[in-house]
């Protein structure tokens, strides 16, 4: 099924976004309604990004490193400080 330009604009209009965004829409994104007032018009739309498989491989190593600086760093201290009382 083909959709017409317009037709995607006036989809991008009712979700406030642009049309390149709406385009790359990821499936990763949630988009929920939030909802209607009183009058009926749209109260405002949540996006929420959940995070690719790659992202989250990143931050746990990035959560691993700073767990091992962690570990390191009070070694460190403790090495200098022995060395500067040596001297």
């Amino acid at each position: 099924m083909d959709i017409t330009y317009s037709n995607l604009k006036k989809i991008a209009e009712c979700l406030n976004i642009d049309v390149v965004k709406l385009l790359s829409f990821d499936y990763g994104n949630v988009i929920q309604k939030v909802n209607e007032n009183q009058s009926g018009e749209q109260a405002g739309v949540i996006i929420n990004h959940g995070l690719t498989d790659k992202e989250r491989e990143l931050y746990e190593r990035k959560i691993t490193l700073l767990q091992d600086e962690i570990t390191f760093l009070p070694g460190l201290v403790t090495a200098k400080k022995t060395l500067s009382t040596n001297l």
